[in-house]
């Protein structure tokens, strides 16, 4: 679509979803070219930033509400193709699997932007109906809508950023295969906190369209139909993340129980107090006197003037004499 067209489709008319489409697209097909991990990735990010814009542009902003939601877009667009940009720069594994994917030749790769940038499109059409109807009716249920979008864009930027500095601080410190975390902070309470704050945001942005949505089928089939396949999307990559961990990670006694303690997409709040938390040497996090509180059952202390436990879960069932650790709580 020339231009013109698409800020027409845009600003009024059935066409408002090809309209996002075609710039998503237009984001989508040079840097799909260039490296197909992209498309999912960094052009991801940067398709919903600029989808964002171009809505904002034909359809400006006349309330307060309808400036923070599309801010609350923005920032997560471009926020995440800044992250996922950096990270492929500074960290060596995650360049060389995004280099992986190019498998297809560059010309072959060009029927996959097609169906991704309507998928875009369709997660982001919430906002474009909320810019063309500011609601009237039900103006609370936007606004927790835009809130649930900001909180969801938030908890992923820390999320992102916590694991990032731990990864980059630990990489040269800890031997291969060794469980580095983070495990503290959102990752105290959800295994893969950035993904729920994925799930967060679309919602929100969903539940702000909402009261603009009318009577019209487009609007609730189109979010929907976008709703629908990130939440799959986060769930299968929380499912294969985790299968990953274990295979990888698993017998190692701070990752079994900080696995224990935590839920995989959704923050698990309620772990029972002491539930899963392990104590280690903070220089030596991999030695393996490491104690799980959820299945002790003794905590006396000993004649040895050490704490003896029993825990039938992460070593044995015999009270176990280690000096107490030197360390921090792991969670």
């Amino acid at each position: 679509m020339p231009p013109a067209v698409v800020a027409e489709a845009l600003a009024k008319g059935p066409l408002g979803v090809p309209a996002l489409a075609a710039v998503a697209g237009a984001v989508l097909a040079p840097l799909t070219l260039y490296r197909q991990g992209y498309s999912f990735s960094v052009g991801y990010g940067s398709a919903v930033g600029v989808m964002a814009l171009a809505a904002m542009r034909a359809v400006p902003p006349t309330t307060q509400l309808a400036t923070l939601t599309a801010g609350a877009t923005l920032f997560y667009g471009f926020r995440l193709a800044l992250h996922l940009l950096a990270r492929q720069l500074t960290v060596p594994d995650i360049a060389e699997r995004i280099k992986a994917f190019d498998k297809t030749p560059r010309l072959k790769r060009l029927p996959l932007i097609p169906p991704l940038a309507l998928f875009y499109a369709c997660m982001t059409s919430p906002l474009l109906f909320a810019l063309r109807t500011p609601p009237t009716k039900y103006l609370k249920v936007a606004q927790i809508g835009c809130g649930l979008a900001w909180a969801g864009a938030a908890i992923e930027a820390i999320a992102d950023a916590q694991k990032f500095l731990q990864k980059r601080r630990d990489y040269a410190q800890k031997a291969g295969g060794t469980f580095t975390g983070p495990m503290g902070g959102l990752y105290a309470s959800c295994r893969h906190p950035n993904y729920f704050g994925e799930v967060l945001f679309w919602f929100g942005l969903f539940v702000a369209g909402l009261p603009s949505f009318g009577s019209q089928i487009i609007p609730y089939a189109a979010g929907g139909l976008g709703l629908w396949g990130i939440y799959g999307i986060m769930s299968g990559a929380t499912k294969r993340l985790d299968g990953k961990q274990k295979e990888k990670y698993g017998g190692q006694p701070v990752y079994d129980a900080w696995r224990a303690r935590t839920g995989g997409l959704f923050p698990k709040f309620f772990a029972g107090g002491d539930a899963g938390r392990v104590f280690y040497d903070a220089n030596d996090p991999a030695r393996g006197i490491v104690f799980c509180n959820r299945c002790c059952t003794e905590r006396e202390p000993n004649k040895h003037g050490a704490r003896g436990y029993v825990c039938g879960v992460c070593m044995s069932k015999d009270v176990r004499i280690v000096e107490e650790p030197t360390g921090r709580w792991a969670i």
